[in-house]
Parts: C-alpha cells; structure tokens; sequence
C-alpha cells in the first residue's frame, strides 16, 4: 500500500445507498471508500476506474472525480479523515466484507462521542479494517482511456438497446472491430463483469424498479419491459441472481405498499 497514514484524525464515517451519479471538485479531506454490492464507476482525469463488492477506495486530498453507478444503488461505506500526506487513488480489496461492516458499524458509533476514549476506540477500528485489505482486488479494475475508447461503441449500443430482445450479445466485439476474446478482456476489466453478466445485471435491477413500482400486475409483463421473451427463463434467471422469485418479490412489494396505506 503507497499511502501513507500518520498522526490520522477521523472527521466523518457513514454508510449511504443512492442511485445517483455524483461529482467532487477538490475535495478537501482524504477518504475510505468499501463497496457493498453494484459496480461503480470512477472518473478522474483520463482515468477511469471500476469497482466491485468488497473493493476499497482510497481517494487522496484535493481530488476531483465523477462517480456512475452501472447497475443497482450505489451502496458503500466511507470514513473521511485526514493525515499529513495528501495520498494517491488506490483500489484495493477486503475478503471479509461482513467483519469489515461490523467494524464500521463500531466506528460510527464511536464517533457520535467526543471524549479521548471513543476516538482512541474509532481509531482502532479504522486500523483494524485497514489490517483486513488486500493488495488489489480479483480484477483489474483500470482502463485507460485509449482502451475504454475502443469499446465504447458497444457500450453505447447497450445503453441504447439494453431492454430489446434484439439485443444480440455474442455480437457486441463487432462494433469495437476486434476480437471476442479481447473485446470480453477489456470488457471485464473496464465493468468487473463479462458483457452477460453486465446486460442481465442491468435487466434484473430495472426488473426490480418495475416490480417495487407496480408498474405491470403479471411477471411475464415486467420480463418483456427489460428484454425476456421467455418469462420462465425470466424467473429463472431472477432467482439465481437474488435467491428468491420476482413472484415473491411482487407480492412482498404489494405488501409493503398496503401496510403504508393502512397506515396512512
């Protein structure tokens, strides 16, 4: 790890869920960034960064980047601090990604006090989540911008055409004019996912959107708003993704909806 983290004073620690795109400019303190579930995008100059469930951000003082949820809210943890270095943007990983929101959990809580003892016990939870990450994560997760260039126009032609059942994924390299297996190396390392993965990741999280919404009364109906012909594949594919069907997830929502209603 190239940071460095002497005489560290603690400013801020939450933890956040948000579907919104954000920009920093300048951003005054350094900062701790852990990834709790979908993709999501840094850009930063000509750099461009991708990360994953479990990746940790370091953000170093002073910088100013744009941040793009691909798929899903952005769900993560942050601990914003300072020490006497401005730092550098690293990516790095934590394989126990449930003792490290445990020690976040402890961290935030510390921190609602002001006397020496909770922040000597915020502190040490900050050390011990940083005694937990890895170099690096599973994957590359930068692309410089000459690659993400060439496979730009497919990523185009997804957002375009993410929802058609037309959408032929075995076909995408061809826009980028190169190889299949070089089009899903860049591919992966510029998403953290293989074009399949991205596209249903895609679908299966504005399925989710319609089903909370109530926008249709049948399945088969939200299968054909994100691309599925096939609503049994549909269902199929949902319940691997999620471990339970759109079917529950339908009728969980209509409870909610009813409980609030009663309670209005």
């Amino acid at each position: 790890m190239n940071n460095t983290f002497n005489d560290v004073t603690l400013l801020h620690a939450y933890a956040l869920s948000t579907p919104k795109t954000f920009s920093i400019t300048d951003y005054k303190h350094r900062s701790m960034v852990i990834r709790l579930n979908s993709k999501l995008r840094y850009s930063y100059g000509s750099e461009t960064v991708m990360t994953g469930r479990g990746d940790v951000v370091f953000i170093p003082r002073g910088a100013t980047y744009t941040a793009k949820p691909i798929s899903g809210n952005n769900e993560f943890m942050i601990v914003r601090f300072q020490t006497e270095d401005a730092g550098e943007w690293e990516i790095m990983h934590v394989d126990d990604l449930a003792e490290a929101t445990a020690l976040h959990t402890e961290l935030c809580r510390a921190m609602v006090f002001n006397d020496r003892k909770s922040r000597m016990r915020a502190l040490s939870c900050f050390y011990r989540i940083l005694s937990m990450i890895s170099e690096g994560s599973s994957e590359e997760r930068y692309l410089p911008s000459r690659k993400l260039e060439l496979i730009q126009p497919a990523l185009d032609y997804i957002e375009t055409n993410i929802f058609s059942p037309s959408l032929k994924i075995g076909d995408l390299h061809t826009l980028s004019g190169m190889s299949g297996v070089y089009f899903r190396e860049l591919f992966r390392a510029h998403t953290g996912l293989t074009p399949q993965e991205y596209v249903t990741e895609k679908r299966l999280s504005r399925a989710n959107e319609l089903i909370a919404s109530g926008a249709s009364s049948k399945i088969k109906d939200v299968a054909a708003m994100v691309g599925y012909t096939d609503a049994l594949y549909f269902s199929r594919v949902y319940k691997m993704r999620y471990g339970h069907s759109p079917s529950r997830a339908k009728r969980d929502s209509e409870k909610v909806t009813r409980e609030k209603q009663t309670k209005g």
